[in-house]
Formats: structure tokens, C-alpha cells, sequence
């Protein structure tokens, strides 16, 4: 299930959801239906799953746990084989009681279980060494929880661990990645929004496996700690929050032989920091947001022709600086939010054939930019919030057959711009809120278009 504004569902919603739930028991405790399903299936608060035949009956230890998942609303997920493999408890407060549940389904069981997904400030130490009994694990998610450097040790014992996420677990300090070192089967390493400073970074330079490292909402790491970072060879993807992050932390990030994607936001680059990205040729993200850089500094990235995805919101770009970017024949997706671009820069994206997003939100975009964005082809989703696009802007888009998502709030658009919207046979969602819209005329096109979501 998707992590989400609330969380989570309920299994009370509805007597058929009840009734389902009820149903899903039942074979847990031992019926056996018809097996034809080869894909992993899913149980949720309503969802009911589909096992082999020749499956054996759960035991009532797993059939308790699924109970629980369903009831705090989540989901579980079983393999083809009907293994329970995977428990989503994202979003939905979960306790230690829950892991020593989840821990007590039968050594068996728990050697099947893969994937653990779970969130909330009542999962602390306390849980933790039921969490070390499951062993087989390779992807952990705690995220939102109390646990501290003491209690993060029990996860030593989760040797084949490949992923494993500790969002805002904020008690934890450096001496945590001290545990977290010990898992030399890592790949994805996720610590947004924690205490970790430089220094305790040192501890993770020996995971020699890991590909991807999100260090988001950091806020102590600086260029120091990327120096450390920079000795993780494999590492192919890097994601940085950080303010005292600045050219010279960029410059080892630059030397990551097999970097393919980099996020930089909020952090002191200039265009001499880009520079040092130029021959980064493998590049296929990019992502500098709010930053020091202008129109010089995308010069370097002129080479980064297999890029597909660049985001340059909040920059200090204009029209000059786009037309480096006119050369970049893969780019699916750019972002040029809260810049200075303006309708003589879009000119210069005219060639990309590939672009399917685009997002101008709050830039000086009007209805003449609106004449090439109407001739990008690919294009499945734009974002035109806050611009000067008006009714003649949007008549210019009625060509866009795949253009599925569309945002309109802040524009000056009236009632005039339904006979243009009503020829995007392909729109999905469209994003109507702050504009000169009538209630009657969007009621109107709701009610003769029930498959697309209106945000009045």
C-alpha cells in the first residue's frame, strides 16, 4: 500500500470488508482453494489470497498475525507457492507486541518471511530481539520508531538484509551505523531525516555493496562526511538534503565511478560545482535543487546525454541557460520550478521527443511557451500552477493525446478553456483549484467525463 497522508485503512469499513476477512480466516485455518494464480497476492484489510492446493494449512500463529495486519490495515503478501513473504504495516502504528507476534509464527514461517515493513513511535528496544528472530529478511523498513543504539544492535543477526530504511528513528546516533556496518549484504541504504553526522559515516565506507545511500533531512552532514561517502565504490545512487553540503563536497561525490544519480537540494552549489559533473557521462539523474547555479553552470551538462531525468527547481536559470539543455535527447522529466524561465527559454526544448513531464509551477511562463509545450508529443504530465497561461495558452495544447495530468490552479483560465480540455481525450486528473472557473462548467465536464478526477 502506498505510505499515505493518514495511513491507514480499516477493516470495519464495510461488512463486505468484514465479511472477507472473516472468509480469509477460514483459510488460514486450514481450507484450500483452487490454485491457479502464478503472481504474488496480496491481503489487506478486504484482500483475500489465493494459495496452491497442496499448500498445508496455516498455523494459527500466522493466521493470528494476518488478523492483526488486516485489522490495523495493512497487508501481506504470499508467493506463488503460498509463502507469506512480506508484511506491510507502514503507516499504522505498530508495536513490540506486533513483532513478537510476527516472531512467533513457527521457524518455518519465519525463514519464508523477505520483506518487513513497519512504522511508529511504540516499536523501541523492547521489540527489537523478536525482530533479530526473523533471519531471513532482506528488506527492512523502520520507520517513525523509538528504537535507540542499543536496541539497533539486535539487527546484527539480519545478515541477508539488502535493504533496509530507518527513517526519522531520530534516537539513533553514529554509533548505530556501527551495527549497520556489520550487514555486508546491503544495497540500499535509506537514513532520512536522522542525527548521523560526519564522522559516524566513517563506519559505513565498508559496505562494499551498497548501490544506493539516501541521506536526505541530514542536516549534520557536511562536505567532511561525504569524503567518506566517496570511498563507497559501488555506490551508483546518492540522495542529499543537506545545507553544509558545497562545491567541495560535490567534488568527492564526483569521484564515484559508478555514479548514475545524484540529488543535491538545499545545499551551497554553484555552477563552478557543476562543473565538476561534466564528464560524469553514465548520469541518468540529476537532481540540484534549490541551489546557487544559473544559466552558466547547466553548460556542463551539455555531455550528460543519457540523462532522463532532471530536476532544477528553485535554481537561478532563465531562457539562456535551457538552450544547453536542448541536446539531451533521453530527458523524460525536468523540472524547472520557481525559476526565471520564461517562454523564450521553452523554445530550446522543442527537439525533446522523450519529455513526458514537465513542471513550470511558478515560473514566467505564458501563452506563447505554450506553442512549443503543445508540440512535445511525449508529453504525459504538466504542471502549469501559478504561470500566465491563460485560455489561449491551453488551445494550444489540444494535440497533447497523452497528456494525462494537467494543473491549472493559479492560472487565470475561465470557462472559455472546457472546448480545448474537452479535445485532451487522454486527461485523467486536472487540477482546476484558484482559477476563473465556473462550479456549473466543471460540474458539467465532470458529469460528461466520470473517468477524469477534477480538483475544483
Amino acid at each position: 500500500m502506498k505510505r499515505g497522508w493518514d495511513g491507514c485503512l480499516r477493516a470495519d469499513v464495510s461488512c463486505e470488508g468484514a465479511i472477507l476477512l472473516f472468509v480469509g480466516l477460514l483459510f488460514f485455518m486450514g481450507c484450500t482453494p483452487s490454485a491457479e494464480s502464478t503472481q504474488p497476492a496480496t491481503v489487506g484489510a478486504t484482500a483475500l489470497v489465493e494459495a496452491p492446493a497442496a499448500e498445508p494449512a496455516a498455523s494459527s500463529a500466522e493466521a493470528d498475525v494476518v488478523a492483526m495486519v488486516a485489522m490495523r490495515g495493512g497487508s501481506v503478501v504470499y508467493d506463488a507457492a503460498g509463502h507469506l513473504t512480506k508484511i506491510d504495516l507502514s503507516d499504522c502504528r505498530a508495536t513490540d507486541a506486533d513483532l513478537a507476534a510476527i516472531a512467533a509464527i513457527g521457524q518455518l514461517k519465519v525463514l519464508e518471511l523477505k520483506v518487513l515493513e513497519i512504522w511508529g513511535a511504540e516499536i523501541t528496544d523492547a521489540g527489537m530481539p523478536a525482530l533479530a528472530q526473523l533471519t531471513a529478511l532482506e528488506q527492512l523498513v523502520l520507520e517513525n520508531t523509538d528504537v535507540t543504539g542499543a536496541g539497533i544492535k539486535a539487527l546484527a543477526s539480519l545478515v541477508n538484509l539488502k535493504t533496509l530504511n530507518l527513517r526519522r528513528s531520530s534516537n539513533l546516533s553514529d554509533a548505530a551505523l556501527k551495527t549497520v556496518a556489520q550487514l555486508k549484504e546491503l544495497e540500499q541504504l535509506v537514513l532520512l531525516y536522522n542525527n548521523f553526522t560526519d564522522a559516524g559515516l566513517a563506519h559505513i565506507e565498508s559496505l562494499t555493496k551498497l548501490r544506493l545511500l539516501d541521506l536526505r533531512g541530514c542536516a549534520l552532514i557536511g562536505d567532511p562526511g561525504l569524503e567518506h561517502v566517496a570511498r563507497i565504490k559501488s555506490l551508483e545512487r546518492l540522495k542529499l538534503r543537506c545545507p553544509g553540503i558545497s562545491d567541495r563536497g560535490l567534488a568527492s561525490v564526483a569521484s564515484l565511478p559508478r555514479l548514475r544519480g545524484l540529488a543535491v537540494e538545499d545545499g551551497q552549489i554553484t555552477d563552478a560545482g557543476l562543473a565538476m559533473l561534466a564528464d560524469k557521462t553514465e548520469l541518468d539523474e540529476l537532481n540540484i535543487m534549490r541551489a546557487f547555479v544559473g544559466d552558466k553552470g547547466l553548460v556542463h551538462l551539455a555531455k550528460l546525454k543519457k540523462i532522463k531525468r532532471l530536476e532544477l527547481r528553485g535554481t537561478l536559470i532563465g531562457d539562456a541557460g535551457l538552450a544547453h539543455l536542448s541536446g539531451l535527447p533521453n530527458l523524460v522529466l525536468l523540472d524547472l520550478a520557481e525559476t526565471g524561465v520564461g517562454d523564450e527559454g521553452l523554445v530550446h526544448l522543442a527537439g525533446l521527443e522523450k519529455l513526458a513531464e514537465l513542471d513550470l509551477w511558478d515560473t514566467r511562463v505564458g501563452n506563447q511557451g505554450m506553442e512549443t509545450v503543445g508540440s512535445l508529443a511525449a508529453l504525459a504530465k504538466l504542471n502549469l500552477q501559478n504561470t500566465m497561461v491563460s485560455d489561449a495558452g491551453i488551445a494550444k495544447l489540444e494535440g497533447l493525446a497523452k497528456l494525462n495530468t494537467l494543473n491549472l490552479s493559479g492560472t487565470k483560465v475561465t470557462d472559455a478553456a472546457i472546448q480545448s480540455l474537452e479535445k485532451l481525450t487522454g486527461l485523467r486528473t486536472l487540477d482546476t483549484s484558484f482559477t476563473l472557473f465556473t462550479e456549473p462548467v466543471l460540474a458539467a465536464f465532470q458529469q460528461a467525463h466520470p473517468t477524469v478526477s477534477v480538483r475544483r
